[in-house]
């Protein structure tokens, strides 16, 4: 079924956005277009490049509350399991920590593409060289000159 561009589908498509969903999520939600009708509409209608685009920062916000919740949940991190002599023990359940680990990375990435300026890694450029701007500039000039004789 083709869903036709109109003011209710943008404003459900915007709050699934604002909520962190994905693109690809959202479009498999029922009564939403396509992914390529999506794009579409993306590309040919300014209006609605820039809601959505309103909307998936505020969902960046989310994926950043997301990353706190998923580090602070630590329901699953042990087993509680029985060791060779039938005594109670809690092993650390290293799927459920790795899969936690791999969830926050990729969002981290996404949030550090999406909005480098907030979540990017800062870059930090030093000069080690004590040698002034002024004499390597002079220095340049004079290799020029001596160049051209």
């Amino acid at each position: 079924m083709t869903v036709k561009y109109n003011s209710k589908v943008v404003e459900k498509i915007c709050q699934s956005l604002r909520m962190g969903m994905s693109v690809a999520k959202v479009c498999e939600q029922r009564g939403m277009p396509s992914r390529g009708a999506f794009y579409q509409w993306l590309n040919s209608k300014n209006e609605f490049r820039e809601v959505v685009q309103e909307a998936r920062i505020f969902g960046c916000r989310a994926l950043a509350d997301e990353i706190l919740s998923i580090a602070d949940d630590d329901s699953n991190d042990y087993i509680n399991t029985v060791d060779v002599d039938g005594n109670p023990v809690k092993v650390a359940n290293k799927t459920v920590t790795q899969r936690d680990r791999l969830r926050i990375e990729v969002r981290k990435w996404l949030l550090a593409k999406m909005l480098p300026k907030i979540y990017g890694d800062k870059i930090q450029l030093e000069h080690k060289d004590h040698e002034s701007l002024a004499a390597m500039v002079k220095a340049g000039r004079l290799r020029v000159q001596n160049r051209n004789k």
